[in-house]
């Protein structure tokens, strides 16, 4: 047996999951979220593993994480939930990545330097990360100009709390959520995320975002968690040593 410690990866068990999510998505869409590096697991391997179980829509943080994916899978759609930069907008571009509009100012260096060009726009309705304000969002819809220049055609949000079905603020976001999307005509909604799919298909749209769930991660607390394990470290025991009551113990 090897004395280094070692992480094994499940990837038929990682689909399986998302395979899972996707038919409690009902009729929404699933995309998977495959930021982090994969949650760690390595992009590459992830992404040509969901595609491979028809998976064909993929959200990334990075423009970066774009790319890498972007080479794997030619013809996805790949959303980047940073949005752009001045210093990204070439590579976006290029290769053909969406990006995540959540600011005024990203939506102005998006329709001057791309109009018409897909995006999705990100309104915060209530997790006060990042996205815009309610206020902006609804100014936004009413600019036909800068919304055509945008080439928006897909209006998101994210939940603060869905890991806690019984939290209110669960169902004042989708009332949010439900309100602002609906000025956005013609526009895809997408708002639930993995905790969100399990809320029910209220929440779920037409695109779902699961990610945690999909690595065996638990989306909703104090519930058994339903995802197949993904990742298992083993590592080899050196010494089992017996304290006794008031024996010193450190690190």
């Amino acid at each position: 047996m090897a004395t280094a410690p070692r992480l094994s990866i499940d990837l038929s068990a990682l689909c399986e999951n998302w395979q899972k999510l996707a038919i409690k998505s009902g009729t929404a869409k699933t995309s998977a979220v495959v930021k982090a590096n994969g949650y760690g697991l390595g992009i590459e391997p992830v992404v040509e593993a969901l595609s491979m179980n028809g998976c064909d829509t993929f959200f990334v943080a990075t423009v970066d994480e774009g790319i890498r994916t972007r080479l794997i899978l030619p013809n996805a759609k790949i959303f980047v939930l940073n949005g752009i930069f001045p210093e990204t907008l070439a590579e976006t571009l290029s290769n053909k990545l969406i990006p995540v509009l959540c600011s005024i100012e990203q939506i102005q260096l998006w329709a001057k330097n791309a109009p018409g060009t897909p995006s999705a726009i990100h309104v915060d309705t209530g997790m006060t990360r990042s996205g815009l304000t309610l206020a902006e969002a609804e100014t936004l819809a009413k600019d036909t100009e800068l919304l055509r220049a945008t080439g928006g055609f897909m209006v998101m949000s994210h939940l603060a709390c869905g890991d806690e079905p019984a939290d209110p603020l669960n169902e004042t976001q989708l009332a949010r959520f439900q309100s602002i999307a609906d000025q956005f005509l013609g526009f895809q909604k997408s708002f639930a995320n993995s905790a969100g799919i399990v809320l029910g298909s209220g929440y779920h749209v037409d695109l779902t975002r699961p990610g945690i769930s999909i690595y065996g991660g638990e989306a909703t607390n104090d519930v058994p968690n339903p995802s197949k394990q993904v990742v298992k470290a083993e590592a080899r025991i050196l010494q089992i040593r017996d304290a006794k009551a008031g024996d010193t113990v450190g690190y």
